[in-house]
């Protein structure tokens, strides 16, 4: 019982170590609440207790389709193990951490088709693995729910319908079965790779990037420029190739490199950060925080009536 991990990180815990200071702490604007706290420690935040815990039956269903075209994945997925997915993303993590120290020292190892696959399988897991999204397929299904109720439908009609949009089992299994979806895996790999140009971006004005318990949101909403920063002032930057196709940032590349102006930092928090989007806390250094929100219109007010908690 001593293996078994009780509390799960959606949000890898080596992706905020990023976004913290000297000190190893972090500040976290929480919107729910409409605080802010200082100097945090970033394990405590985007973690769930058995958050990816799950049954035999379930795992068998999953990764069903892995192993017809994978045969050899039978010697490693344990499927009577019930932290599996939680055990999987662990590996998959210190891969990709691994990839990520690279880069930054050595932006140019990018451009490995290898290294472009594995960033392009943890955008897709990422932005299908986090209890922001999970939260907003179960207020989806309860929405149905209660329509479906509203008409009258009988018990077997509304269980046809669930079943017919994949929310028969309640919005963990359908979060499970996006995030294992080996179509939509290779769908995404292609098109991110395919569609995209890839670029690095340095950041060298005093004003850095943020991000959220959902940072990989916009890449699955394939937006024609989206930005997914690794550090305040270090991010991976995806241009659509569509010649007609308008960009949020305004600022040239050289080679594979992008410098980000003030005005690109403050446009990409923003679109990243959409005030519709579902998620509970913006992480980043104190100052960024607090520019952004005195920036923001949208949220500016919110900034008035803070509750500062600097505990």
């Amino acid at each position: 019982m001593s293996n078994i991990v009780k509390n799960q990180h959606y949000l890898p815990k080596f992706y905020l170590k990023g976004f913290c200071d000297q000190e190893s702490k972090i500040t976290i604007f929480d919107r729910e609440r409409g605080e802010i706290r200082f100097n945090q420690n970033p394990q405590k935040y985007a973690v769930e207790r058995y958050f990816y815990d799950t049954d035999s039956k379930e795992l068998k269903k999953l990764f069903e389709k892995w192993v017809i075209l994978y045969p050899k994945l039978c010697n490693i997925i344990n499927i009577d193990d019930k932290q599996f997915i939680e055990h999987f993303f662990n590996r998959l993590e210190t891969d990709i951490a691994k990839l990520f120290e690279t880069i930054l020292n050595d932006p140019d190892v990018l451009y490995d088709q290898k290294n472009q696959s594995l960033i392009a399988y943890f955008l897709y897991t990422l932005a299908y693995r986090t209890a922001p999204y999970r939260n907003s397929m179960d207020d989806s299904y309860n929405q149905f729910m209660s329509q479906m109720k509203e008409r009258n439908l009988d018990e077997n009609m509304i269980k046809k319908i669930s079943e017919d949009i994949g929310m028969s089992s309640g919005a963990k299994s359908y979060q499970l079965e996006k995030l294992f979806d080996i179509d939509s895996i290779n769908d995404f790999d292609y098109f991110i790779k395919n569609n995209y140009s890839w670029y690095y971006a340095i950041v060298e004005d005093t004003y850095g990037l943020l991000t959220s318990d959902n940072p990989a949101l916009n890449g699955i909403l394939h937006f024609n420029d989206f930005c997914f920063p690794l550090t305040p002032n270090f991010a991976l930057i995806f241009r659509s190739k569509d010649p007609n196709a308008k960009f949020i940032s305004q600022d040239i590349p050289h080679g594979n490199k992008l410098i980000l102006s003030f005005e690109s930092v403050l446009q990409y928090n923003r679109a990243n950060l959409f005030i519709n989007y579902p998620y509970k806390y913006i992480f980043g250094q104190k100052r960024d925080i607090i520019k952004y929100l005195s920036f923001n219109s949208i949220e500016k007010e919110l900034l008035k009536i803070l509750n500062v908690n600097k505990h």
